[in-house]
């Protein structure tokens, strides 16, 4: 029962003076100190979250760089077989829209997965997915995947097929 600080101590004399035998704890502070640590919990998620972030980044600049040289296969022998730089831009973005949906598809199912399993096991709490904030980050994920690849082969689509060839 919530009772405000400025009646909690005439409240509880009052308890006191008709049941002597009954003892009164007071749980506010207890509270305030879970609220805390719940608090510093949920800072240090974030944080992880962000370094995850970062990592996940970085996982995926590397994995473009070292896919750089197939890439590069791919296009001089398009571009020897007659493709045009049209052409070779939607083979080479579908296929990047293909991968970025399918990882981040994938590791969202993960986190849901994982979500749905640890949290009511290891908390005794319902699950609560914000969906209104997670879907636009997912679309996100995606959409900067497809930048940075765009971005990382962009050389690609510049370069004449025997310039290819003498790279190679």
């Amino acid at each position: 029962m919530f009772v405000p600080t400025e009646r909690k101590i005439s409240l509880q004399n009052r308890l006191l003076e008709s049941y002597p035998n009954v003892s009164f704890l007071d749980v506010s502070e207890a509270v305030v100190y879970l609220q805390s640590v719940v608090q510093k919990i949920s800072f240090a998620i974030q944080l992880l979250v962000g370094a995850a972030f970062i990592a996940g980044t970085l996982v995926l600049l590397s994995s473009l760089r070292s896919s750089r040289f197939a890439r590069e296969r791919e296009a001089m022998l398009l571009k020897i077989l007659g493709a045009g730089q049209g052409q070779l831009r939607i083979i080479l973005m579908s296929e990047q829209v293909f991968l970025a949906v399918l990882s981040v598809g994938s590791g969202y199912l993960l986190a849901e997965v994982l979500c749905r399993v640890l949290i009511p096991n290891l908390m005794e709490s319902a699950v609560v997915v914000p969906y209104g904030l997670v879907m636009p980050l997912l679309v996100i994920a995606v959409m900067l995947n497809i930048v940075m690849s765009g971005l990382l082969s962009r050389e690609i689509f510049r370069a004449k097929p025997l310039e290819l060839i003498r790279s190679v």
